[in-house]
């Protein structure tokens, strides 16, 4: 989405064919390939609604300013038609899972070993498997048999997992840890722990970064909107 200058004046939610739709003055916001913002849950249109009032007229809005109406069109426009794709992208993300990885038999990598051992955990149980470790850069040997369990699952998800589980596992370049965060396995700032483990190491080492921590501030408000978008969708899924 783009932003551009607020030319309305009242928000409201209609119910439509297939759900909920946002209107501005009266007209269906269209999406920017096409699509008419209709969501499934009133609570999440609601959410969605209140996104596009706290907008001032005649004043700038920006896209980034608006986290639910923005995960809706990733859900509409870039996962609904696009299931298989994204699927086989998180398929990609878990053949090179960053939790897979170790740093070796000193401090980080212990550090690595503990910190991990939440989320493999549940992602284990679920597949009834046993993940394997690597040392970096040295390639992971994932059983075929998980391989397929892993893409039969993520295939038999609703569309609102899946953009949950997409937009967190390309944030954290783990779908385990992806998977742990959006059950609530592992809560927002375990979650962060893992997924910024070694460059937490290294700021402890070699002092404090102001643009890594404001990375890492971004991407906790990012999975907090993942978390309050799939609880307003009632998404159907539990992971």
């Amino acid at each position: 989405m783009r932003g551009g200058r607020v030319f309305w004046s009242e928000v409201t939610i209609e119910r439509a064919a297939d759900g909920w739709g946002i209107m501005l003055d009266g007209k269906p916001i269209t999406l920017p390939a096409g699509s008419r913002l209709v969501v499934s849950a009133a609570a999440l249109a609601g959410g969605i609604a209140d996104e596009w009032r706290s907008c001032r007229k005649n004043t700038m809005f920006k896209p980034d300013c608006m986290p639910l109406t923005q995960l809706a069109a990733t859900q509409l426009e870039r996962v609904a038609p696009r299931r298989h794709e994204v699927v086989g992208q998180l398929i990609r993300i878990f053949r090179a899972d960053a939790l897979l990885y170790r740093h070796g038999d000193d401090s980080l990598g212990r550090a690595q070993t503990r910190v991990f051992a939440s989320p493999r955990a549940k992602f284990e149980a679920m597949f009834g498997c046993d993940l394997p470790w690597a040392e970096e850069i040295t390639p992971t040997d994932i059983a075929d048999g998980v391989i397929e369990a892993v893409e039969a699952r993520l295939s038999s998800y609703d569309d609102v997992t899946l953009t949950g589980l997409s937009v967190l596992s390309s944030m954290t370049a783990s779908l385990i840890l992806a998977h742990a965060i959006f059950s609530g396995a592992v809560t927002i700032d375990e979650g962060i722990a893992c997924a910024f483990i070694e460059e937490n190491a290294q700021m402890a080492r070699w002092g404090r970064d102001s643009e890594r921590e404001a990375g890492q501030a971004s991407c906790c408000r990012e999975m907090a909107h993942v978390l309050r978008y799939a609880a307003l969708s009632a998404a159907g899924h539990a992971v």
